[in-house]
């Protein structure tokens, strides 16, 4: 999880768009799962582990849901595809890495332009 980590410190450090992201994670979390989820995380390293545990609770009840994630999030196909192969661990903190650069991408277009 570190990477996902230190990627995220790196952008939203320069920002200050943490509130910005929870926003749009419950957003989009909510849209693809019909769940209500509160990322509440006061540091980047809780809301990656947060945006982490929710995944594998979406993944472990409804696969469905995950794949709607996914499309709403918009992770490339061929990105997820380019995990295969890997131990399960790293594949999960790989697939929580796509989604939180993708909404970090979300979130920065918005504030910033």
């Amino acid at each position: 999880m570190s990477e996902v980590v230190t990627y995220l410190n790196d952008k939203l450090s320069d920002f200050n768009l943490l509130d910005a992201m929870r926003r749009q994670l419950e957003k989009d979390f909510y849209s693809a799962t019909f769940i209500e989820v509160s990322f509440d995380g006061l540091t980047i390293e809780e809301l990656v582990n947060q945006v982490h545990q929710e995944i594998n609770r979406i993944v472990s009840t409804d696969v469905s849901k995950f794949s709607n994630l996914l499309y709403r999030v918009d992770v490339s196909e061929a990105s997820v595809d380019a995990l295969k192969g890997l131990p399960i661990d790293v594949y999960w903190e790989q697939i929580t890495f796509l989604i939180l650069k993708r909404e970090w991408q979300k979130v920065w277009i918005r504030n910033t332009l």
